[in-house]
């Protein structure tokens, strides 16, 4: 099958960036929370900067195969890096940087809104309707649910579109996994345990990039 020009460019320089971008993602996971680096001196490619081109790479190549050349990939890449470093921190710290996730999220929605001008309002409102999804459980216990996470829909939300509502669903439903399991192994004990939201907001976020658009596409045929 021939390759088409314009997209073999699209994907090599998505996989540069993220591979340039894999130091800066190692210096704010080594660095954080004592602060996050600045633009200069960036550090050279050490181990663990070496460690995490892959993961970057794929974070910036990935939405231009799920979605093409274009804005749309471009607000996803700037997600989906962003999620390198977050998953990292907030499994490490339990927290997710601000410094990492509102520029993600502004990159991720002037690029969504640039895709398609004329529907600026539909990233605009899975932005905010997801960040206030999540704002509503954060209101109710802050221990259960941390603003970081909040934010990180936002930028979700921004990214994705309505795709975000699947993201969503299956964020949740992985975490009820994964704390049903900690009951089944730990007993009354889990019920002291925390577990990180972060990453699970992280997966949901891969499914709705590869899923979202097919899983929305089959749940309205399916109550038409």
């Amino acid at each position: 099958m021939p390759i088409d020009p314009p997209f073999a460019v699209w994907l090599a320089a998505a996989t540069a960036l993220g591979v340039a971008a894999a130091p800066a993602a190692a210096a704010a996971v080594a660095r954080w929370p004592r602060g996050l680096p600045v633009l200069r001196p960036l550090p050279r490619m050490s181990r663990p900067a070496l460690a995490l081109v892959p993961a970057c790479a794929a974070a910036t190549a990935g939405p231009v195969l799920a979605r093409g050349p274009g804005w749309e990939a471009v607000a996803a890449a700037a997600l989906m890096l962003a999620l390198v470093p977050v998953v990292l921190i907030d499994v490490r710290h339990r927290l997710i940087p601000d410094a990492v996730v509102l520029p993600a999220a502004a990159v991720a929605l002037a690029a969504a809104v640039a895709a398609e001008p004329v529907r600026w309002w539909v990233p605009a409102a899975a932005a905010l309707g997801a960040a206030g999804f999540l704002l509503v459980p954060w209101l109710v216990r802050p221990a259960a649910m941390g603003l970081g996470d909040v934010k990180l829909a936002l930028a979700i939300g921004a990214a994705l579109g309505a795709a975000v509502v699947p993201a969503l669903a299956a964020a949740f439903a992985s975490a009820a996994a994964a704390c049903a399991a900690l009951l089944v192994r730990h007993g009354r004990r889990a019920r002291g345990m925390t577990v990180p939201f972060g990453p699970f907001l992280a997966a949901g976020a891969v499914v709705g990039l590869l899923w979202g658009r097919a899983l929305l596409g089959w749940y309205a045929g399916g109550t038409a």
